[in-house]
């Protein structure tokens, strides 16, 4: 089965890392559990052109590059792997695409993936949708934290985990989007499939 799988808080503990290094840069702290919207200018008290400039700093930091993996996500993907097709599918720009392949196989290993599709959504640098990648490519199953990108590949026939965190929650979840709450989760809810 083919699974696509995002990278920023699913394999990789971004929120952690990003929320520290913007409190050492700018004086406002945020943690994971204070986040309840997806929205950063909201946390950190600016406009979202201001959050666009920040990140992009982000991007070019040490921290982002020294990232750690979401726990039990390497063993997750070398599970995984054996047995289905990976396509990474991250919203975030194209100019972080050296970085991104760097760390993936840092920590996971480039041939466990089929391909890392970049295609920039975050920051509104958006080519096609997660729900487009995944319907071009057949992808059956999108692991994501984004509730927005959840429903967007939910509503295109496309079944997702979200991997529960606070800034994804919701009364009313699409037909096609489970929770879960670990990695240890997801391979229960695909092994059950």
């Amino acid at each position: 089965m083919k699974i696509g799988i995002d990278i920023d808080n699913v394999l990789g503990d971004l929120d952690k890392v990003l929320q520290l290094w913007h409190k050492n840069k700018y004086g406002i702290s945020q943690t994971a559990s204070d986040r309840n919207s997806y929205d950063l200018s909201i946390g950190w008290k600016c406009s979202k052109e201001e959050v666009i400039k920040r990140v992009y700093k982000f991007y070019d930091s040490q921290d982002f590059k020294d990232m750690n993996p979401i726990k039990d996500a390497v063993k997750g993907i070398s599970i995984l792997t054996k047995e289905h097709e990976l396509h990474t599918i991250t919203s975030r720009p194209m100019s972080t695409e050296k970085e991104t392949l760097r760390w993936l196989h840092e920590h996971f290993g480039l041939d466990n993936f089929e391909k890392v599709h970049i295609n920039g959504q975050a920051l509104k640098d958006v080519k096609k949708t997660k729900g487009d990648i995944c319907v071009e490519l057949g992808i059956k199953i999108m692991i994501e934290d984004a509730l927005h990108y959840a429903q967007d590949c939910a509503e295109k026939g496309v079944r997702v985990l979200l991997l529960d965190w606070p800034w994804n929650q919701s009364n009313e979840l699409h037909s096609n989007i489970i929770r879960v709450k670990s990695w240890q989760e997801i391979l229960k809810h695909i092994g059950d499939l």
